[in-house]
């Protein structure tokens, strides 16, 4: 018996080890019932991401993956035919993928494109993903202390997602296209990465979880989350307890993360939910949590059958079980993604005994 579902990983870059062996080892060092891999198909590093997702779907049909679209090369006011985002997600659709996760709205990224999140071409792609019902998962924001100087942790400057130049747009600009998202396509299946990054205002989550059915937060750390829930006990002790199917598990977790960070990732999260003990944030903060986190008035308990079956049912509410990647084989891209398979098999093949991978082994996929 499985778990959880972490609903929150990605791929980033080669590492030596395969991906595919090393999410397996976190599945069962966690004994999580399923894991969900995000694409983000932006930059060298990760320009193959959907394409990674596709050999995990087609190793480990019982994972979920959300595909990438890709909006930074190719521009939003001048899509060539084929390539426009709501072309690009019917393609990965049609190839198997669960769902879809967008990165658009982190500062960064927003500002590589130059376009805001409202812009028509998007909007026609909300559109088409509230008529099918497909679940994105977005990344919009950031913490408000990344636009003040004097707040801004170190580690996020030095990841440099500090926006204090003038050429990004502010946390109340992003945060306003994205409520216009929601305002145009109230039916959206929409979870927001990060809990929104409001645990400073809750109660702007709880209005939009009155008005619209199908959003949801996560709770992958942001670590300033963390320390908004552990400063406001008695009011999130009952905000949890009320919205506990409007509450996604995740953790954020990469390939290829070092492993004693990624290993104290998932112990924070899941140490911060389910027990009364102290666990420190990313800048060293201690979140002294004088309640365990409840759902439905009980204790989560990720120990018990029913506190595992709670936490990874919110999940599978979302999206349903799996698809079956038997679609994979029936596509022109599902074809090329075989072939591509057969070329790496047959490259470690060649190459067994070489020494560092550059990609996935052919035991692996």
């Amino acid at each position: 018996m499985k778990r959880i579902i972490d609903s929150h990983l990605h791929i980033t870059g080669w590492g030596e080890e395969d991906f595919i062996s090393y999410f397996d080892k976190y599945v069962e060092e966690q004994n999580l019932r399923a894991i969900n891999l995000c694409s983000i198909p932006h930059g060298v590093s990760n320009i193959c991401n959907n394409i990674m997702m596709g050999f995990y779907k087609i190793a480990r049909p019982e994972a979920y993956v959300h595909a990438g679209v890709d909006l930074i090369e190719i521009p939003l006011d001048n899509m060539p035919k084929g390539m426009n985002a709501v072309d690009q997600y019917k393609e990965l659709m049609e190839i198997g993928f669960d769902g879809l996760k967008m990165l658009e709205g982190k500062p960064t990224i927003h500002k590589k494109i130059g376009k805001n999140l409202n812009h028509p071409e998007l909007d026609k792609l909300y559109a088409q993903l509230e008529k099918d019902g497909t679940h994105l998962l977005m990344h919009v924001n950031d913490p408000d202390e990344f636009w003040d100087k004097d707040k801004a942790p170190d580690w996020a400057i030095n990841n440099g997602w500090v926006y204090l130049d003038g050429t990004f747009a502010s946390y109340e600009e992003i945060h306003n296209q994205t409520i216009k998202i929601l305002e145009d396509h109230p039916n959206i299946h929409l979870t927001l990465a990060h809990f929104f990054f409001c645990s400073k205002e809750p109660e702007i989550l709880e209005r939009l979880f009155a008005k619209y059915p199908n959003f949801c937060v996560d709770l992958t750390a942001g670590g300033e989350m963390y320390v908004s829930f552990a400063k406001n006990y008695e009011y999130y002790k009952e905000f949890f307890n009320k919205y506990s199917d409007r509450l996604i598990f995740g953790t954020d977790r990469s390939y290829v993360d070092d492993l004693e960070y990624a290993d104290w990732l998932f112990n924070m999260v899941t140490t911060f939910l389910d027990t009364d003990k102290t666990v420190k944030s990313f800048d060293d903060t201690e979140l002294i949590v004088k309640f365990p986190i409840r759902t439905s008035g009980e204790m989560m308990n990720l120990t018990t059958k029913e506190g595992q079956e709670k936490l990874a049912q919110e999940f599978k509410t979302l999206l349903g079980e799996a698809l079956n990647t038997d679609i994979l084989k029936k596509t022109d891209i599902g074809k090329k993604i075989s072939m591509a398979k057969g070329a790496v098999q047959a490259q470690a093949a060649e190459a067994a005994g070489a020494g560092p991978r550059s990609a996935p082994s052919a035991k692996a996929v």
